[in-house]
């Protein structure tokens, strides 16, 4: 079973070729097609010298040669094995950075998995410290670290691969290497890695230019001085002071005293660069100095929903031990997030996926992402990320949601949903868009939180949630087709649909906890989402009508142990109280919280008193009733 995390991209300039000049004490590549002088493979004939293996685990473009390891090398198993460097002399270094390429396509079973990570030992070899794990990659990919606590002023330093399978065979799986390098870095040298700026700005609307540099130099930075340009007009600059930026570490800015603000409706580019380290100095190598970017300028600008699509299993462990982290960043960004977990059909049982429809939707979404292992996210449905939490790689978390969610989008959604309580849900979406825009694809999609009373996986962690899991897309998984827009146009989109299918398969007893119907616009081609929102369905009991004053309406987590939240969207201020019933009707809570301010509010509603079970949540507000279902666990 493959277990798959996203790509580790630690990104550092390297230039070997660069005039001025850096100290290299080990360059290795294996193109000579033998282990270079000093290099040692133990045991023999396991690490062996590529172009080698014609599976697409280890496609060798751009590398033609590569030291490469897996139990089809040799027919065997790998218990441990080591591919080690001679005797490196750093007796003279203070700043010391590894690098090198690599790919690691791990597999696992459930009592086993293979093992990756580069050691060090400053004894010529006679003892081993673990100083890198590198994370389990489907391409070939880049590690800088700075090693210098590990190996400077040692003068007899060695570095080795350990790979290791626990005795057990793995056909497809191992591990590659090429492209080595020990060295130290150029004095000053700084790079610009990333710019931060809105898609869509606001007329008239002041913005702040914020982005990434990282020191690759082996100066620390106190100082550096910021420039910008946009559409190749003056240049604004800032000076950036106070910082202690050390080699390879980064720095997030803000150009807070130079705001940029643009004054027509048009298509901008903004030229970033950095160009004088700690008062004095230039940077020698300019060629990684400057990044550009764009951004459109229009009259009305709408706050950004985040798509997030979850790819998970019921049988899979590597998504239990992700739900955590999946759920807390969801919830903690309720307000800007609209999510969609789809229930793949492998690595083991999964009851939902089983359900035919469901299944043959969910692998139409796999397909087009080219998703190739559980767990998997797409946020925006262009940004693949590890929805677990790993600090040296893209994973879901806060700090890539809310930059997204400030972009924002030239569509507004305004969803109407109604869920008569049984099996009829009828949608209705507006969508406005306030600039031209070109046609695109809408997606609707009904998800529903399930909770089992015994566990559904054949793994070994147990699980018994699923919320959010994708139950039918509408009208089909192929979305509606949306003509071009002009600036200010408006289309409705009305779906409806009647429940022809369970669930899940299985006859295990489980809780249908909430029903949300999430919708977004995408860009098939490039697979971007403009925009997305969710909306739980009002739910229509016979006694409370669609209310003209309270709009959306949610209650989440849901299922809920001990406190929900319970957002809603007053269109005037008005006195709002709660009340939560049982299935036959029992009041069993309420609150008044008085006059609340139109717009957004979120009030707690405390579960500790009432039983496990369903329950019915009503919102009484200027004369009008919404009402939702939510179940309490204990």
């Amino acid at each position: 079973m493959k277990k798959v995390l996203p790509i580790l991209m630690l990104l550092a300039i390297f230039g070997l070729s660069n005039s001025i000049a850096q100290t290299n004490y080990d360059s290795t590549s294996f193109e000579s097609g033998a282990l270079p002088t000093g290099w040692t493979a133990t045991p023999a004939n396991h690490w062996v010298i590529g172009p080698w293996y014609t599976n697409a685990n280890f496609p060798a473009n751009p590398h033609t040669k590569f030291a490469v390891i897996s139990d089809s090398t040799c027919s065997c198993s790998n218990s441990a094995a080591y591919l080690t460097t001679g005797v490196i002399n750093l007796n003279a270094a203070t700043t010391v950075l590894l690098k090198f390429d690599y790919l690691w396509e791990e597999w696992y079973t459930n009592t086993t998995n293979e093992t990756f990570e580069v050691d060090y030992s400053t004894d010529g070899g006679t003892t081993w410290t673990a100083m890198i794990y590198p994370n389990p990659v489907g391409a070939w990919t880049t590690v800088v670290a700075n090693i210098s606590g590990f190996v400077a002023t040692q003068a007899n330093v060695k570095i080795r691969f350990a790979y290791g399978d626990m005795g057990t065979e793995f056909p497809d799986g191992g591990a590659a290497i090429d492209n080595f390098y020990v060295y130290t870095p150029i004095a000053f040298d700084v790079s610009e890695t990333s710019i931060d700026i809105p898609t869509y700005v606001q007329d008239n609307t002041p913005f702040i230019v914020h982005g990434i540099f990282e020191n690759i130099g082996a100066t620390s930075v106190s100082s550096l001085k910021m420039n910008y340009s946009v559409n190749g007009g003056p240049t604004q600059s800032q000076t950036l002071t106070g910082l202690n930026v050390q080699t390879l570490d980064s720095y997030n800015y803000t150009l807070n005293a130079i705001p940029y603000t643009p004054t027509s409706n048009a298509g901008y580019t903004i030229k970033v660069w950095n160009d004088t380290i700690n008062s004095t100095h230039m940077d020698p190598t300019p060629a990684n100095d400057t990044l550009s970017g764009s951004f459109t300028v229009i009259d009305t600008v709408i706050q950004k929903v985040v798509l997030v699509e979850e790819f998970n299993q019921a049988s899979c462990d590597p998504c239990a031990e992700a739900a955590a982290n999946v759920d807390s960043v969801i919830y903690g960004n309720y307000n800007v997030v609209a999510p969609v977990r789809y229930h793949v059909s492998w690595p083991g049982v999964d009851y939902m996926n089983a359900v035919p429809i469901i299944g043959t939707d969910v692998q139409t979404r796999v397909q087009y992402y080219n998703v190739t292992g559980v767990p998997d996210a797409r946020i925006d449905g262009s940004t693949d990320a590890y929805p677990g939490y790993d600090p040296n790689a893209v994973s879901l978390s806060t700090s890539v949601i809310q930059p997204l969610s400030q972009k924002g989008s030239p569509f507004r959604l305004n969803v109407n949903a109604t869920y008569d309580g049984v099996k009829q849900f009828n949608i209705t979406t507006t969508i406005k868009a306030f600039t031209a825009m070109p046609a695109l694809k809408f997606f609707v999609a009904l998800t529903d939180s399930l909770h089992y009373a015994s566990n559904q996986s054949s793994e070994s962690i147990p699980q018994y949630d699923f919320p959010e899991a994708m139950e039918q897309m509408l009208p089909t998984v192929a979305g509606t087709s949306l003509t071009a827009f002009a600036a200010e146009g408006i289309q409705t989109v009305t779906t409806n649909w009647t429940q022809n299918h369970p669930l899940a398969t299985n006859s295990l007893p489980y809780d249908s906890g909430q029903w949300r119907v999430v919708v977004w616009v995408q860009n098939t081609a490039t697979k971007y989402v403009y925009q997305a929102a969710q909306i739980i369905p009002t739910l229509m009991l016979g006694i409370d009508e669609i209310s003209n004053v309270v709009g959306s309406f949610s209650v989440y987590p849901n299922p809920v142990e001990t406190t929900a939240n319970v957002s809603f969207t007053l269109k005037n201020p008005s006195n709002v109280t709660m009340d939560v019933y049982t299935l036959v009707g029992e009041k069993v809570y309420s609150q008044d919280f008085g006059t609340l301010g139109n717009g957004i509010n979120i009030v707690p509603l405390e579960t500790k008193g009432l039983s496990a079970g369903m329950y019915f949540v009503t919102l009484s507000a200027g004369g009008n009733r919404v009402t939702q279902k939510v179940t309490i666990q204990k």
